[in-house]
């Protein structure tokens, strides 16, 4: 199926960090990492290079460091310094310097903290990531000021966020229009959008945690505010709606249909899937159907009642079955829409389309709606489904 062109990463993250959409897209992930840190989880390079793109750079975070760090120095002799954070040091970071020998007392260790914070802010070349990863494994006293200092920057992102803007907002709204997502599976396709077109975010929270691992989804149904039981029922649904590919392990990524809902180009996003059919129809009677079969047929998709009643119609191409459809729709009075499809869908294409027509037929016209086919595949009546 082809959509309008979506390019991943078409500009040079640093050429966009300041736009209205990436300072949300910020900010949520500024979020994301809050949760991180409330779970505890080992620090390491792609945190801070994470914690980087969220808050601009490093250098601000690397001083506020240093000075609560010259806070503590000062404190009287006998105040022992963040002795917990000793259980951070649970996992190693790659290409480290060689360790010093750590000093014996509190005092000292502090003070080897203070060199070593003070050469790292001296460098002006490199991003800091592995400087602070570094600070963080090396010198267990700087550990609680580091996580507090990254806490106050994602605050201050989430702080500067405000409300969905520009494609995102615009992306939330259409997927509850034209799939009827409640909030969470809306949340969960915002959060798959931004790893999968930010770079910092997808090493750091698929590369790095593997949130998206069966094992690991604990952590991303805390990250989205929700149970995991939860999550595997919004993963299972978008699944089943053909709008997430989930069935590799390494990956989550949404399919190519739901990327142009975050496009700023006008793109009319339902027609991508269905469309409301206009124009006269034929009476039945000019089809060759016997009356007694119509009729029934009318009867059914009269009937009241919660269960959608599926009628399928089959046969060669060119038979009048959408034609048929058509107007059966106009004989019982309701409006049509036609299921967009094309010769290269695949299932994962049909079944997002057949969602979204369905979605929009019943909102349009809550009692009764009909719906056909477009294409060389079988018409179907009130409201209705094709396999």
């Amino acid at each position: 199926m082809r959509y309008p062109k979506f390019t991943r990463r078409t500009q040079r993250e640093s050429d966009v960090l300041h736009t209205p959409g990436t300072r949300y897209a910020r900010a949520k992930t500024a979020a994301w990492l809050v949760t991180i840190l409330e779970q505890n989880v080992p620090l390491e390079s792609r945190f801070f290079a994470c914690l980087r793109w969220v808050a601009g750079g490093l250098r601000r975070p690397l001083q506020a460091v240093m000075h609560e760090a010259e806070k503590l120095r000062g404190e009287p002799a006998g105040v022992d310094v963040a002795p917990e954070a000793e259980t951070f040091r649970s996992r190693p970071v790659t290409a480290r310097r060689t360790r010093r020998k750590a000093p014996a007392s509190p005092r000292d260790r502090l003070d080897a903290a203070l060199e070593a914070l003070h050469e790292a802010s001296a460098r002006s070349h490199g991003r800091l990531d592995n400087e602070l990863a570094e600070l963080y494994e090396e010198h267990p006293c700087l550990a609680g000021i580091i996580k507090d200092v990254a806490a106050r920057e994602c605050a201050a992102a989430i702080k500067a966020r405000g409300k969905p803007v520009g494609p995102y907002g615009a992306a939330l709204k259409r997927l509850e229009r034209t799939f009827g997502l409640d909030e969470e599976c809306r949340t969960l396709c915002e959060f798959v959008f931004i790893n999968q077109n930010f770079t910092a975010v997808e090493h750091y929270f698929e590369d790095h945690l593997e949130v998206h691992t069966f094992g690991n989804r604990s952590i991303l149904a805390r990250m989205l505010n929700m149970t995991r039981a939860r999550l595997q029922s919004c993963l299972a649904e978008l699944g089943r709606c053909g709008l997430l590919d989930s069935r590799s392990s390494s990956r989550l990524r949404l399919e190519d249909c739901l990327l142009p809902f975050w496009e700023t180009s006008g793109v009319n996003t339902e027609e991508l899937f269905s469309r409301p059919l206009s124009g006269a129809a034929l009476p039945l009677e000019a089809f060759h159907i016997a009356p007694e079969d119509a009729a029934h047929v009318k009867k059914l998709l009269a009937r009241a009642g919660k269960t959608p009643v599926h009628i399928l119609l089959y046969g060669a191409p060119g038979t009048g079955k959408s034609a048929f459809a058509h107007s059966l729709a106009q004989a019982c009075g309701v409006k049509a829409w036609a299921v967009v499809s094309r010769e290269r869908d695949g299932d994962k294409d049909r079944r997002a389309s057949l969602t979204a027509c369905l979605h929009v037929a019943a909102g349009q016209a809550p009692k009764r709606s009909a719906a056909r086919p477009q294409g060389r595949t079988a018409g179907y009546g009130v409201p209705a489904a094709e396999s």
